[in-house]
């Protein structure tokens, strides 16, 4: 079992969720795995399922991504053009969903912030960063991004982080991006899940 950590924007967004078709989500994949091997950085962040199977979960990336090259994707369909510009102004992740075979798919802006990374680890490598931040070791959970770089720039915490011997010192510069990151609107937050 492993743990993520991601930064998230909770903000509502005023862009409604869309239906779209199975097609479009299979199209969407294909063109953000050629952006992905372009840009070297992963562009799609399977949640569950695939796109073979009955149903499926995954983020995209799209702030990268040109919107010209996303609308025609949606044959410059004004309520997709709407939700992928609004994802790109907030800086969001789009989450598209289907839940089962015959559902229909979802797409809709994610809480995750683009260009942060992620970090994934083991549940204990996870519970022992927790514990040496100084936070309950839970595998479900939110820390606003001011507490965090608070924790990380303390001279305690850094210490006992960089001279842990089960080696978390190595996710301290993914941590340090991911307290960098801003937002045009709301607070961030680090949660685990």
């Amino acid at each position: 079992m492993t743990i993520t950590f991601r930064v998230k924007d909770e903000t509502r967004t005023p862009v409604a969720p869309q239906f779209i078709t199975h097609l479009r989500a299979v199209a969407l994949c294909h063109l953000l795995t050629e952006k992905a091997l372009r840009l070297g950085e992963d562009m799609v962040y399977p949640i569950h399922g695939s796109l073979d199977s009955a149903s499926y979960a995954f983020e995209a990336r799209v702030c990268p991504v040109a919107l010209a090259q996303l609308s025609r994707i949606f044959y410059d369909w004004p309520p997709a053009i709407a939700l992928l510009d609004e994802a790109q102004f907030r800086r969001r992740r789009l989450r598209i969903t289907r839940a089962s075979a015959h559902g229909r798919v979802i797409m809709e802006i994610s809480t995750s912030h683009d260009f942060a990374p992620e970090v994934t680890m083991p549940n204990a490598g996870a519970y022992a960063l927790l514990k040496t931040l100084g936070l309950s070791p839970d595998s479900y959970g939110a820390i606003s991004l001011t507490d965090m770089r608070r924790r990380l720039t303390d001279p305690v915490i850094r210490g006992r982080l960089e001279g842990d011997p089960k080696g978390l010192g190595r996710y301290v510069h993914d941590l340090e991006r991911m307290v960098e990151t801003d937002t045009v609107s709301g607070q961030l937050s680090m949660a685990s899940t």
